[in-house]
């Protein structure tokens, strides 16, 4: 039923009135529902670098944002061919979703925009010389290492799928950093 109704709501709104926040997690739960979501990726297509802009006027709601797609688009390849993530490097390297106009891979997302121009080997140490311009306009303004503990990359080892808010961002990314080292990680003491 919640599918149907996710569906709905984008019908019933035109680009320009539909936010891209609320885009965004839909499209989401449209993948995991196994909804058409054709109607979301022509949305995010056709929405224009100014609606990013204004829309997306916060690091918050740009990391809402992008996270979501991101993880959606991940979901949706694998969905797809899930035999192309054999191939990792290529998998996040191949463009795969337009936003904008602009037509973006995983890492373009990742590195780029979430990760404020960071370069892909550089361990996040290293920044990008020459950034492009939709990436210098849509990017974060400050780096926020968490990310990492919310992106959905297909492994198991991953997050588990859902979709970030922007009044529950903070909580919501601070759960999924628990919950990832929890799984991961031990404490000796003061040691890690």
């Amino acid at each position: 039923m919640k599918a149907i109704v996710f569906i709905f709501s984008l019908m019933t709104l035109s680009s320009s009135a539909m936010p891209l926040i609320k885009i965004s997690q839909e499209f989401l739960a449209a993948i995991r529902y196994d909804q058409d979501v054709d109607c979301y990726l022509r949305e995010l297509s056709e929405t224009t670098s100014e609606a990013l802009i204004n829309q997306l006027n916060s690091d918050t709601k740009k990391k809402v944002f992008w996270i979501n797609v991101y993880n959606a688009t991940v979901q949706y390849a694998l969905k797809t061919d899930s035999d192309q993530y054999k191939k990792r490097m290529a998998f996040y390297g191949k463009k795969r979703i337009t936003v904008a106009g602009k037509f973006l891979s995983l890492n373009d997302i990742e590195h780029g925009i979430l990760r404020k121009s960071q370069w892909i080997y550089g361990q996040g140490k290293v920044k990008k010389w020459f950034p492009g311009s939709f990436e210098k306009i849509h990017r974060v303004d400050a780096l926020d290492v968490r990310v990492h503990f919310a992106l959905n990359c297909g492994a198991k080892s991953c997050p588990p799928i859902l979709f970030y808010t922007e009044a529950d961002f903070d909580k919501q990314v601070e759960e999924a950093t628990k919950g990832f080292l929890s799984e991961t990680s031990q404490i000796k003491g003061e040691v890690l």
